[in-house]
C-alpha cells in the first residue's frame, strides 16, 4: 500500500482514539502487521496441526 495512504489512515485512526480515551487499544502500523503476520502464522498451524485444511 502507499506510505502516504498509511500514513493519514494511521493518523485518522488515532486522532479517533485519542478522541475517544482509548489508546490502549491503539497499536502503530508495524506492530498491526507484525501482530497480524504471527496470528496468521499461529493459526495456520493450528489448522494443519489438527489436520483441517483443504486438500489442494
Amino acid at each position: 500500500m502507499d506510505p502516504a495512504l498509511v500514513k493519514v489512515l494511521h493518523d485518522a485512526v488515532k486522532t479517533t482514539f485519542d478522541r475517544f480515551y482509548q489508546p490502549t487499544i491503539y497499536i502503530n502500523t508495524a506492530d498491526c502487521t507484525a501482530y497480524a503476520a504471527r496470528t496468521f502464522a499461529a493459526e495456520k498451524n493450528t489448522i494443519e496441526r489438527l489436520r483441517l485444511s483443504k486438500k489442494s
